[in-house]
């Protein structure tokens, strides 16, 4: 008599039931993402800039001066940061709009420039339009132990400032040639007192200034993974290293387009070249993409990115090799079909499967799908 396992008919039913058991199993953890929450309705249209902290809530700049906080948990319901300047700011009269936000790699502590105003009773004389300083400042995720870096003006994209990846220094452009006090800005803007050596970074711990400032030029695009950024003239044209000031990679064509335009690996980014899209290397490596160009939003944590091969109409989400630009486990994500357009800024929430983007003037959260390990 015959066992029922050694059957072919009920050998082959055993196996389609379980490959229909894995496959809603895949259905059911794989493939559903919630509803994006949205979390703030209207942004700082003069700053857009978020981050995500170590405590899981969106930093953000306020539309009535200020730093704003919103989590996740209690979306709409946005608190000011207070920040703990502790009286390093009593020379001066008030601050006002935030300009640029950046945090460090754990999200502990937050980076800033905001306009802040001369003491009124402070007539410079001069022959030329006197620009609002903006002070730049780094605290803590909770606006604790807030330091004056030192000052800074608005030039054409910026100014732009950022931790460096072991949140030993900040740096950006452009740093002014002065100490940090009404009357050093004074001295600066009249050309009445002697200019400190210009620098690129600021020690957060010392005040201990460094760096050549020349190597960023104007702007600059900062891999999030690592101390390199493409910079250089406009659009960038180098591959450097931030903190030792380091020329990974140069390209000495002025009519070619941006080096790196978007950084998704510590040591690597996509590239566009005759019509088509590249993955460079800083050592000047390059792979080829023979598929449709990747619009890629974010990398999570885990490793996995958000992109989008038709331009946003269809988001997923999965690993990606890169060395043949392909995606074996993505699955979709319909709930963000057509709201995230080319330049979207998407960040990842760690410790989670979510993630914080904006579109238009919004800020939203969205649950990611996960990929079950089905082997």
């Amino acid at each position: 008599m015959k066992k029922l396992g050694t059957s072919p008919v009920h050998g082959r039913l055993r196996m389609n039931i379980k490959y229909l058991f894995l496959t809603l199993l895949m259905i059911c953890f794989s493939s559903q993402a919630d509803e994006p929450v949205m979390l703030v309705d209207s942004l700082n249209l003069y700053c857009c800039d978020f981050e995500v902290l170590d405590t899981g809530e969106i930093v953000f700049a306020g539309n009535e001066g200020g730093i704003c906080i919103v989590s996740p948990d209690t979306p709409m319901e946005v608190s000011k940061l207070e920040i703990q300047w502790a009286g390093q700011l009593d020379e001066w009269r008030s601050t006002g709009d935030v300009t640029s936000l950046s945090t460090n790699h754990s999200g502990s502590m937050i980076c800033f420039s905001q306009f802040i105003r001369l003491p009124e009773n402070m007539n410079i004389e001069s022959d030329f339009y006197i620009p609002v300083p903006l002070l730049v400042g780094v605290c803590g995720s909770d606006g604790s132990d807030a330091r004056l870096m030192g000052l800074s003006i608005e030039v054409g994209g910026g100014p732009i400032f950022d931790f460096t990846s072991d949140s030993r220094y900040v740096f950006g452009n452009p740093f002014l040639e002065c100490l940090p006090t009404p009357e050093a800005y004074a001295g600066y803007i009249t050309d009445e007192a002697e200019r400190l050596e210009d620098f690129l970074m600021v020690n957060i711990e010392t005040g201990e200034r460094s760096g050549n400032p020349s190597i960023i030029g104007d702007g600059y695009y900062l891999n999030p993974y690592s101390d390199l950024a493409a910079a250089g003239w406009y659009p960038p044209n180098v591959i450097i290293d931030i903190e030792t000031q380091e020329v990974l990679l140069e390209d000495t064509c002025i009519d070619n387009p941006t080096i790196i335009y978007k950084w998704v690996l510590p040591y690597a980014g996509l590239a566009r070249v005759d019509g088509g899209q590249i993955l460079r290397y800083s050592s000047g490596r390059e792979v080829e993409n023979a598929g449709d160009a990747l619009t890629v939003y974010c990398r999570l944590t885990d490793g996995r990115y958000v992109f989008s091969t038709d331009d946003g109409n269809t988001v997923m989400t999965g690993s990606i090799d890169w060395e043949n630009f392909e995606a074996p486990d993505a699955v979709e994500i319909p709930e963000l079909a057509g709201i995230m357009g080319s330049y979207c800024t998407m960040k990842p929430v760690p410790g989670s499967s979510g993630a914080v983007f904006r579109s238009e003037d919004a800020l939203y959260y969205i649950e990611l799908p996960m990929i079950q390990d089905m082997e």
